[in-house]
């Protein structure tokens, strides 16, 4: 302990030790219960410098001991198993996170602590966004808007930056709304740097919103270089940027330099423990650049790939959106049964709140029915996907959802209304400076 350079890990270890020796050879007492306290304090700063650097196997290692060995109920248990629940999630540990931080919201609430019970409640329906969605993004900003108000009371910049940014996820990823999610982690960074945490964990969502958003790829591209020059402290931080930049380099048409770089934030995300994260957004965007690039069978089995993980840990949210994926790229194959049987397990999942999801899902099933010969079903799909889309700033999508309109008018004998469809999702494209996407519209526009 006397050693200032000697790491808390290190420290925390042997403290650990001697508590649990001294806890089997005689009775607890005030000494050996302050050993543990010691032990717990310090394997909690080492965990939570794990989590800040997003190395989440270290995090969720070094801080389950931690609050294993502190009192119940205690403040900094509570705070630590709040980062605990954080830990289990980006590891893609849904079932683990729910119990921690249930657990975290007991005891807050025993000892009558209302910012620390809000704050493992931030936490705990971030993680039902992904295990158990439906309502969930609602009832996440409703306690960001009931829990802010605490936070700035007493000046917890830690949970500030937490409730803007988990809010703002919801108003991006569920609900469409890319300026407001920007805004939203524009604040968030505010509050995490003040607090001392880095803010790469924040870059995710800068990026999502640009890409997703209505800022021109070039500005978009510009922003992420900015972001890599000045903003990104860590490896995780790194992949964050890189990934969505990926996608964005891809819309311009430069599949080569996408594919390297998404495989670079792949790499990154493996080593550190962040399986989920991988999968959420390499492969949302390798399986993008294969589509773009017109190697569908390749966007299938990256797809394919990432639906039956999210399948097996039971991230319903998130196979939502990958089971559409899915399904666009066997229809552009030609394989319509096979893409109507994943759009209904979009449909199975889909979350009411999730717009994003119910837009696309209704889209793609649309162009599916119409090739059946549903052409009655289909249109009413696709003016619902249409009447969903266009509340939002998603470009893309915006342009996508009329593209697959042309088709389904297309298939119903409309040329001039599907030409007029192919044109209108063109000049979203063109808007967007998607101009792959723009091309494929003008020739269908074309004939």
């Amino acid at each position: 302990e006397r050693r200032a350079d000697e790491p808390n890990e290190v420290v925390g270890y042997h403290l650990e030790q001697a508590h649990d020796y001294r806890s089997e050879l005689g009775p607890v007492d005030r000494a050996v219960r302050t050993l543990g306290a010691e032990a717990g304090e310090r394997l909690g700063r080492a965990g939570v410098r794990a989590l800040a650097r997003g190395d989440s196997r270290a995090a969720v290692n070094l801080l389950g001991r931690a609050t294993s060995l502190l009192p119940s109920g205690e403040a900094l248990r509570l705070e630590l198993l709040a980062e605990l629940g954080v830990a289990y999630r980006l590891a893609g540990e849904l079932t683990s996170a729910t119990e921690v931080l249930l657990v975290a919201i007991d005891e807050a609430n025993s000892v009558g602590d209302r910012r620390l019970s809000l704050r493992a409640e931030l936490e705990y329906e971030a993680v039902r966004l992904s295990s158990d969605p439906e309502g969930a993004a609602g009832r996440l900003v409703e306690v960001a808007e009931r829990a802010v108000p605490v936070f700035e009371a007493v000046g917890d910049e830690r949970a500030l930056g937490r409730a803007w940014y988990l809010s703002g996820f919801v108003q991006g990823s569920f609900y469409c709304r890319n300026l407001v999610h920007e805004e939203a982690v524009e604040r968030a960074l505010g509050h995490y740097r003040r607090s001392g945490w880095p803010t790469s964990t924040l870059l995710q969502g800068v990026c999502s919103a640009l890409f997703f958003g209505p800022r021109p790829v070039a500005e978009a591209v510009r922003r992420c270089d900015e972001l890599l020059t000045h903003e990104v402290s860590d490896r995780v931080g790194q992949a964050h940027v890189i990934v969505w930049r990926a996608g964005l380099e891809a819309l311009a048409g430069d599949f080569d330099a996408a594919r390297s770089a998404i495989e670079r934030a792949r790499s990154i995300y493996i080593e550190l423990w962040q399986p989920v994260t991988a999968a959420i957004s390499c492969d949302q965007m390798a399986g993008l650049v294969e589509m773009l690039a017109g190697e569908h069978e390749s966007a299938e089995r990256i797809w394919r790939s990432s639906a039956e993980e999210f399948q097996r840990r039971g991230e319903w949210v998130h196979l939502t959106n990958r089971a559409s994926e899915l399904a666009d790229a066997l229809y552009a194959q030609g394989r319509y049964s096979e893409a109507e049987e994943w759009t209904r397990v979009a449909i199975e999942h889909s979350d009411s709140d999730d717009i994003s999801a119910e837009f696309t899902w209704r889209s793609i099933r649309a162009k599916v029915l119409a090739q059946a010969g549903d052409l009655t079903a289909a249109e009413e799909l696709i003016s619902s996907a249409l009447t969903l889309v266009d509340s939002t700033d998603c470009l893309n999508q915006r342009a996508n959802v009329r593209l697959d309109h042309a088709r389904v008018l297309q298939l119903a004998g409309r040329a001039d209304a599907a030409a007029e469809a192919a044109s209108a999702a063109g000049s979203l494209y063109e808007e967007k400076g998607n101009t792959v996407s723009a091309e494929r519209a003008r020739r269908l526009a074309e004939g």
